[in-house]
């Protein structure tokens, strides 16, 4: 499920469950104990996640690495 977190008032769309594998502190701020996903309109346009501490660079390079693709050399795999 894609939630929209806001950093420096710039909108970012995050899928939840990618970002809940990375830790279980994560998982745990995201999903409550019956694995529902935060509140019913929290993570909306009109509700967004407020992220604070960050810069908007910084959160975009870190959604970077979160959705980066692997792209692996032919000569390693020979």
């Amino acid at each position: 499920m894609l939630r929209l977190p806001k950093v420096e008032g710039q909108g970012f769309k995050v899928d939840a469950a990618r970002l809940a594998q990375l830790s279980e502190i994560i998982d745990g701020m995201l999903y409550d104990d019956n694995g529902k996903l935060g509140l019913k309109k929290e993570g909306t346009l009109e509700f967004p996640i407020i992220v604070e501490g960050c810069t908007a660079e910084t959160f975009a390079n870190f959604l970077g690495w979160l959705n980066h693709l692997y792209v692996y050399n032919v000569s390693f795999i020979i």
